[in-house]
């Protein structure tokens, strides 16, 4: 129950944490943990590119269930916006193997009205802490873009769009082995997310390759 907690009490620490966050942001650490964010996914991006030796192309017409996911509402609750805009109030350790494929290490967990409710609760958790890692990697993108990089961001965004194409397939054929309540609604999640990076992705590339603008 101790974890749980959190997700549905996590105004009342933010306080304390915004003011531990003020502190720690003008010290020299932040800075450097900052630049090393910024070093680490710019690793990441020439990493994925560079294993694939072959870069097979997206389907010309993607699933219309992909497009389905991909266009589908956000979530808007508190909690949403909450690890969206304050994603230092959460504790990354906690939410990495949800993005995972299942199946899940965790238990599962009883099929009762509060069970459910922090499932919702730990949805809308994800999806917000997904938008707002995917926002601040945007911007790094918009930043290389300006720089004259738009070639080799195409390249990299559509290797990416490739490789997450292929798990948000896999994804899809394996969702009904998960059973648990829990389990699949964070992986249905996970499939959902995996259809905006693939969908957003690619139109992204195509504005590229057209010499536009994608993030005015």
């Amino acid at each position: 129950m101790g974890r749980r907690a959190k997700y549905w009490s996590l105004a009342e620490k933010q306080a304390a944490r915004r003011a531990q966050q003020r502190s720690y942001a003008r010290t020299s650490n932040y800075r450097a943990r900052k630049q090393r964010s910024s070093q680490n996914h710019t690793a990441y991006m020439k990493r994925i590119a560079d294993s694939e030796l072959i870069k097979p192309s997206l389907p010309s017409v993607l699933p219309l269930a992909l497009i389905a996911l991909a266009v589908a509402p956000l979530p808007d609750s508190p909690l949403f916006r909450q690890a969206l805009y304050d994603a230092e109030a959460l504790d990354e350790s906690e939410l990495r193997h949800w993005d995972n494929d299942p199946p899940y290490l965790q238990p599962e967990p009883a099929n009762t009205v509060e069970e459910g409710r922090f499932t919702k609760n730990l949805v809308d958790v994800m999806l917000g802490h997904r938008l707002h890692l995917e926002n601040e990697a945007r911007q790094y993108r918009a930043c290389r873009h300006a720089a004259g990089g738009g070639g080799e961001l195409a390249t990299e965004l559509h290797t990416i769009a490739t490789k997450t194409f292929r798990e948000w397939v896999h994804l899809h054929s394996i969702l009904p082995n998960c059973k648990a309540r829990r389990h699949r609604e964070l992986a249905e999640s996970l499939l959902q997310w995996r259809a905006r990076i693939v969908y957003s992705y690619g139109n992204e590339v195509k504005q590229l390759e057209r010499g536009g603008n994608p993030y005015r």
